[in-house]
């Protein structure tokens, strides 16, 4: 069985649909999910388990970190300590779908090491807002280029 990981921080205003999405699809039962709350000021952690509590069937659990360490280290030690062979990791607001989790671990089973989603190919049905797509844009077209000098 594959785990989900979903990184949580600040996130009250979309974890509850967040959570109700992933487990009302029936694909959710075949995975094992990990919430990760990277220490949260706000009531994140109370509303995801409240929500959590009415899922019985489904396999998941919320990890707390004791100090703030960013989303990159919340995931890298999360994976570090799971023993599982298939690991995934998902943003809250799921720009993926489980049915897009089981296409990946279906390529990881044809010999992949790594899989990777991207909402930026032409075929990807994941949404964000302009605002968002233009900060993107910026840190990775013109920012990173500048600092790093990099061709990303």
């Amino acid at each position: 069985m594959a785990t989900i990981i979903i990184p949580i921080y600040n996130e009250e205003k979309r974890i509850q649909e967040s959570i109700r999405l992933l487990l009302t699809n029936p694909e959710s039962i075949n995975y094992s999910f990990l919430i990760v709350d990277d220490k949260s000021t706000d009531n994140t952690i109370k509303i995801a388990q409240d929500t959590i509590a009415s899922f019985k069937h489904v396999d998941i659990t919320i990890i707390l970190n004791n100090k703030r360490v960013g989303k990159g280290a919340t995931i890298s030690q999360t994976i570090r300590d799971l023993k599982d062979d298939s690991v995934v990791f998902m943003d809250v607001d799921l720009p993926n779908n489980l049915n897009d989790v089981k296409n990946m671990l279906s390529e990881l089973e044809n010999g992949y090491n790594i899989v990777i989603a991207s909402r930026y190919l032409s075929d990807s049905k994941a949404k964000r807002a302009l605002f968002r797509d233009l900060l993107s844009i910026f840190h990775n077209q013109i920012l990173m280029r500048l600092i790093f000098n990099s061709k990303i």
